[in-house]
């Protein structure tokens, strides 16, 4: 039985995914959270979360016995490039929470499957945008798009 957490779950991804999944899964099997405390679209589960607090992701992870996350939580290019510091934090720290929660946990016989969608804005200019190849020129223009494409080589990694 699969116990999931989406992290970013009032975003536009993470809102339809959480209901897929709890149709998949069970609703009873679904962590939905997010920063706000506010549960924007009436998941059946829900909790606040900072994925910047590494701490409070541990804790849910163990107490809710969490084997998959969905890692969504992420600023965006055009909030990004008003706060590059600040979106570079979130979207690095954050990823990197979640990969050294399931590290820590694959260590002690738990493992946890980690999902994190890259996105369009990892390619740029010069990415071929016809029949574009699995192996392709990478130069995002946007915080958001470096983020995105330094998380594909972390995961990777």
């Amino acid at each position: 039985m699969e116990r999931i957490l989406v992290i970013g779950a009032n975003g536009q991804i993470g809102s339809e995914l959480v209901e897929a999944l709890a149709a998949q899964h069970g609703a009873h099997n679904v962590l939905a959270s997010d920063i706000s405390t506010t549960n924007l679209y009436n998941a059946a589960r829900y909790t606040t979360l900072n994925v910047l607090d590494k701490d409070a992701l541990c804790k849910i992870v163990t107490d809710e016995g969490i084997t998959q996350i969905y890692q969504l939580a992420a600023m965006l290019s055009a909030t990004g490039e008003a706060a590059p510091l600040k979106a570079w934090t979130l979207n690095m720290d954050g990823l990197l929470n979640v990969l050294e929660v399931a590290r820590e946990r694959g260590a002690i016989g738990k493992p946890l499957r980690i999902f994190w969608p890259s996105s369009i804005a990892a390619f740029g200019p010069n990415t071929p945008a016809v029949n574009t190849p699995q192996m392709t020129v990478m130069d995002p223009t946007t915080i958001y798009g470096i983020s995105k494409l330094a998380g594909e080589r972390l995961s990777e990694y």
